[in-house]
C-alpha cells in the first residue's frame, strides 16, 4: 500500500487516484487524465469541490448508488449531476 501511496497526486485534479505520470490508479480513465475526466467521475477521491460532492456523498452513505446500479444498465448520469452542481455551488475556499 505504500508503494500506492507514493504515486498519488492531488495537486492537478484534487484526485487522490491520480499518478504523477497523470495517469488514474483505478483505470477508470483510459490514458492521460483530463481535468473534466475527475469532474464526472463517481469514484473521485479528494477534496470536496462543491454541492454535487456533498450530495453524493450522502446518496453513497445511506445506500442510493447502489441502488441505482442495479436498476439502470446505463450510467445515470450522476457524474455529469455533480460536476453541475460543484460548478454551481463550489466549496469555500479558506
Amino acid at each position: 500500500m505504500q508503494a500506492l501511496d507514493d504515486k498519488k497526486n492531488t495537486t492537478k485534479t484534487g484526485c487522490s487516484h491520480l499518478s504523477k505520470e497523470n495517469l488514474c490508479l483505478i483505470n477508470m480513465v483510459q490514458g492521460a487524465v483530463k481535468q473534466s475526466d475527475c469532474d464526472e467521475c463517481m469514484a473521485y477521491l479528494g477534496q470536496n469541490r462543491g454541492l454535487g460532492d456533498n450530495i453524493h456523498k450522502v446518496f453513497n452513505t445511506i445506500g442510493v448508488d447502489k441502488l441505482v446500479k442495479k436498476s439502470k444498465k446505463k450510467g445515470c448520469g450522476c457524474g455529469k449531476r455533480r460536476a453541475a452542481l460543484n460548478k454551481l455551488l463550489p466549496s469555500r475556499k479558506e
